[in-house]
């Protein structure tokens, strides 16, 4: 089974067609929904016999660092670093064989205008890296897809029309899911953060 977060996202719904399973959303408590992860003590409930998470949960302001009010800043931070690094330990801690991806961003490397965004993005590739003391059967590994065309997060953009001409490396929320579901299912690769 799988377990997700962002379970509404463009990536998520293209992994469900591609391996026909469900997409369980890994709850919150006390309030269920994505925007609970912007509580850096929000608590998690894992399905019961999940081996495969995968972390696309984020968020994305698209404002200068001194321009995102502090409840932005702080969404930003909980949702894109903080709360994965709570979740891969909750879930390393208590599952054996547990297989995690994370969609982290080229930003996280390339930076962003977003420049906390791409900040988060780079914590988290470095956790994923360096996360040591992975149990023989655990997995982690990371996804670092460009601008993603598909995605809400993109579709968004106030600046879509001119993104879209730009000559900017894109990819598809299929592609991203193709590369989550072969790591998880047909690898062994730990530690690593896949460009795409």
């Amino acid at each position: 089974m799988w377990a997700v977060t962002g379970h509404t996202t463009t990536i998520i719904a293209e992994l469900r067609k591609i391996t026909g399973s469900p997409m369980q959303p890994i709850l919150t408590i006390p309030l269920s929904g994505e925007l609970r992860l912007a509580d850096p003590a929000c608590g998690f409930l894992l399905p019961n016999d999940c081996r495969y998470f995968v972390l696309a949960a984020g968020v994305l302001n698209g404002k200068k660092t001194a321009e995102q009010s502090g409840d932005e800043i702080a969404a930003c931070l909980n949702v894109n670093l903080v709360n994965v690094i709570r979740l891969c330990e909750l879930i390393l801690a208590t599952v054996d064989d547990a297989r995690i991806c994370v969609v982290g961003s080229e930003s996280g490397w390339k930076g962003s205008y977003d420049e906390l965004y791409a900040a988060s993005k780079a914590g988290v590739h470095q956790y994923v890296k360096t996360r040591y003391g992975l149990g023989p059967r655990q997995q982690l590994v990371a996804v670092a897809p460009p601008i993603i065309v598909d995605a809400g997060m993109t579709q968004r953009r106030p600046d879509l029309v001119k993104l879209m001409r730009s000559k900017r490396k894109m990819t598809t929320a299929l592609h991203v899911a193709q590369t989550i579901r072969r790591l998880l299912q047909e690898t062994d690769q730990k530690n690593e953060v896949v460009s795409l």
